[in-house]
């Protein structure tokens, strides 16, 4: 009987065995990528890295999504600018520029939603100058039409450009020197308002009357030519948006956004913050804020023919906030939502989050402070030290720096400044 009985130690041993064999393996290192909270036994499987990367890429699918929304409403409002100016042309009145006009501010102001697209090496900044043909300010109106009563400009000299069409206008566009503008929202406004007072204590904008392009007035000069140039502005306008949103169609095959969301991640986000950190810093605080201000200069505003410079300041503060929290509510679509560069900023840093949040809306509530008009503002804070421009340029200073400072956490520095 004894000899058929197995050794006690053996029985241990197998006991021992058993139970490891039970004992679920994988990686418990908390850090690592492929945690395993239900492993008991490390199995020397962890492996590390970038444990953001699938929320990275994300945010840019959403950051193109948006992208093509913001375009694509900004194409829609072109078209109904558009279709404003051949109904004003058809028959010119005054109510019939008054609803141009409007047509014209809420195209500008689409657009500008878009702001925050640009300063990134996206297809408005690309080689092409789509961005210097769309929208650079400011321009000179001498080269465009009449002012005070001298008839200059391609209006009026057919020597600057024979035909006036759109392919003629975008080529002649900064040929003769940079800041040399025929192209662009700001050359329509030109056409539609006229040159603004320079007296920053008249608070109206420019006075072009609607017989300007009436070609039975015998009093007007060169209305064809400027009827035609106000129509080839326009469809130049309507065109390159319609080229922008392309690039970031999700059917636009090998189109930007195609490559985009091809880059590396954390690459592809730098020019997403690149963007931002120089909208908000050097475009805003810098360019359009500081700069009337200290030069004393009304031309030096974004829309200075117009005076609508307060509601493109507003249209580019919705920019920032839409591409920093990832989501819009477009027109033409239902709204578009998902991962944001918030939500990666909470994950890394809350409290920075909370700051940057904190300025976004600080921001914007300052700029709405701004008296209108903007330029009768430019002269009062130009004898001042500060002011609300002042005010709201210091805030989106702070802006940049703490989108700077996301960039950093995220593991990469940025260079915002314009040239």
């Amino acid at each position: 009987m004894l000899k058929n009985r197995i050794p006690l130690f053996i029985v241990v041993v197998l006991l021992a065995l058993t139970n490891l064999a039970c004992v679920k393996e994988g990686c418990t290192d908390p850090e690592a990528l492929n945690y395993n909270k239900s492993a008991e036994r490390d199995d020397e499987s962890c492996r590390y890295g970038d444990k953001n990367v699938d929320l990275k890429a994300d945010i840019l699918i959403n950051h193109a999504n948006i992208a093509f929304a913001l375009y694509s409403d900004a194409h829609t409002k072109a078209v109904a600018l558009k279709t404003a100016s051949a109904s004003f042309l058809d028959n010119p009145t005054k109510d019939g520029l008054d609803a141009l006009r409007q047509a014209w501010r809420t195209a500008h102001f689409y657009y500008l939603q878009g702001e925050a697209l640009r300063f990134s090496s996206g297809p408005i900044d690309d080689e092409k100058g789509i961005d210097r043909q769309l929208d650079a300010w400011p321009i000179q109106p001498a080269l465009i039409d009449a002012v005070n009563g001298s008839y200059v400009g391609i209006v009026h000299d057919s020597t600057l450009i024979k035909t006036i069409s759109s392919a003629s206008i975008a080529q002649f566009n900064e040929s003769k020197g940079e800041g040399q503008i025929s192209t662009g929202f700001h050359v329509v406004e030109f056409l539609l308002w006229g040159k603004d007072s320079l007296n920053n204590s008249i608070s109206n904008s420019g006075s072009r009357l609607f017989t300007d392009f009436s070609l039975t007035d015998p009093n007007v000069v060169n209305a064809k030519r400027r009827r035609q140039y106000l129509s080839a502005a326009i469809d130049l306008i309507v065109t390159q948006l319609a080229i922008l949103s392309s690039e970031w169609d999700i059917e636009g095959g090998s189109n930007y956004r195609s490559g985009f969301l091809n880059m590396d991640v954390d690459k592809a986000l730098k020019l997403v913050l690149t963007g931002l950190g120089t909208l908000s810093g050097s475009e805003m605080a810098d360019r359009a804020l500081l700069l009337p201000v200290y030069s004393n200069d009304q031309s030096k505003e974004i829309s200075t023919f117009s005076d609508n410079t307060y509601n493109d300041l507003i249209a580019m503060s919705n920019s920032l906030t839409i591409v920093y929290t990832g989501f819009y509510e477009s027109e033409n679509t239902l709204a578009i939502e998902g991962s944001s560069l918030h939500d990666l900023a909470v994950i890394l840093n809350n409290d920075l989050d909370l700051e940057l949040t904190k300025e976004l809306d600080a921001s914007s509530e300052l700029i709405t402070e701004i008296p209108q008009p903007f330029d009768w503002q430019i002269s009062k804070e130009s004898q001042l030290t500060e002011g609300p421009i002042q005010s709201a340029a210091s805030s989106l200073s702070d802006l940049e720096r703490l989108i700077i400072e996301l960039a950093r956490e995220i593991g990469f520095g940025l260079q915002t400044e314009l040239p």
